[in-house]
């Protein structure tokens, strides 16, 4: 156990060094930072061994941007199961039953601190969870629940458990987490992990809802392919993404 974890930012891993902070100042669309946000992408790439065909972006808003961006664009196609059992699972149901007003629900819940039970979970439906609780401590072991040949899509808060546990990426069509929870990175920052299937949803699922822009990843129908490929939203810090 590491004494200095928290539910915010995490310690850096043995051996991390402040980084030399040439590019600060430079702009994120240079030459320099586009490749250096790239190189970024594919380190999580490589590291969390997410596959090539699966699309990976840098966002704003740490794992809650991240997941506020899914459930926009993605939610209401389906019915939708919440599993919520944590303090931000039961967010995600609150934004999806009563903000965006997406029917039908099925909140299966489960009393602080234990999980709820997967038992119950239609996977024709679209599925939203969080892998890990980073306040309560609880956590899936596995995805093993989780069907290959599910209909729906599943909506995965990875925001503590991207570098603690070993994902297995085939049973996770739309993901997100934290830089500043396992990673050790400074806060602000979330990247999101797309499959085939998830594009597939954005490409021909229209929501009945105005888009932020801070959330629009999908215009005229088309996804923004740019923003994974290191063409952020709006401005990163690349102090951080050094």
């Amino acid at each position: 156990m590491n004494p200095c974890f928290g539910s915010g930012p995490c310690a850096k891993r043995t051996g991390w060094k402040s980084p030399s902070c040439h590019l600060v100042g430079r702009s994120h669309r240079s030459a320099k930072g586009l490749k250096l946000i790239q190189e970024t992408i594919q380190l999580q790439r490589s590291i969390l061994h997410i596959p090539e065909d699966y699309l990976i972006g840098i966002v704003d808003g740490s794992c809650t941007g991240v997941m506020e961006m899914l459930i926009w664009n993605l939610v209401g196609a389906r019915p939708v199961d919440v599993l919520a059992h944590c303090v931000f699972s039961n967010h995600w149901a609150h934004d999806i039953a009563d903000e965006l007003q997406v029917a039908p629900v099925n909140l299966i819940k489960a009393p602080f601190p234990t999980m709820s039970d997967v038992n119950r979970v239609d996977f024709s439906h679209d599925v939203v969870f969080c892998m890990s609780s980073t306040t309560s401590g609880v956590a899936f072991r596995d995805t093993n629940w989780i069907p290959q040949n599910r209909e729906g899509l599943t909506l995965c808060d990875a925001a503590s458990a991207a570098f603690a546990i070993d994902l297995d990426w085939s049973k996770l069509d739309a993901a997100g987490f934290s830089w500043q929870k396992g990673l050790g990175g400074e806060g602000g920052f979330g990247t999101i992990v797309l499959s085939p299937k998830a594009v597939q949803r954005l490409e021909s699922f229209r929501p009945n809802r105005a888009i932020p822009r801070i959330f629009r990843i999908v215009n005229d129908g088309k996804l923004n392919y740019a923003l994974f490929n290191g063409n952020t939203i709006n401005t990163p810090s690349l102090l951080c993404i050094e």
